[in-house]
């Protein structure tokens, strides 16, 4: 690996993951049909159940697929100097953020945790559709060099 991969700032802003919405309703489908044929529970409580993970599964498409909600994170930029800024959805400058320890990277997924200046926290999903493969690339080994 070159050392001109550390010299520019890496920004990337990713796009729709048919795979992190197949995901989604998949897992929230799964668990109201768990809940509807297995719970040995009155059916008032398995209705109830099943409203809340279907606004679950609603607030966490508007939140990491749609990206419509305050604290979706639209696009993501690591500066030279290792500073990480974060571009919200509802919000048109960047926020210096810090990346948390809880922060997760592997071949197909990565999940990165922020802590925002501006208070609160974040996360940005991102499956391997989302990015291209060079980008993913680039930002795993810059996330690895500073000890994640």
């Amino acid at each position: 690996m070159s050392y001109d991969t550390y010299k520019a700032p890496l920004t990337f802003k990713p796009k729709f993951s048919l795979q992190l919405t197949a995901f989604v309703i998949g897992l929230h489908s799964i668990a109201s049909i768990f809940v509807l044929l297995f719970l040995p529970v009155p059916l008032v409580y398995k209705i109830c159940l099943v409203s809340i993970i279907c606004i679950s599964a609603v607030y966490t498409y508007r939140l990491h697929i749609q990206k419509k909600l305050k604290n979706s994170i639209v696009q993501v930029m690591l500066s030279v100097d290792n500073q990480w800024y974060v571009t919200l959805a509802k919000q048109t400058e960047r926020v210096i953020a810090t990346l948390l320890p809880s922060s997760m990277i592997n071949r197909h997924l990565i999940i990165l945790n922020f802590k925002l200046s501006s208070g609160g926290s974040s996360t940005l999903i991102i499956p391997r559709d989302a990015v291209d493969k060079e980008l993913a690339r680039k930002l795993s080994a810059r996330i690895r060099v500073m000890g994640l």
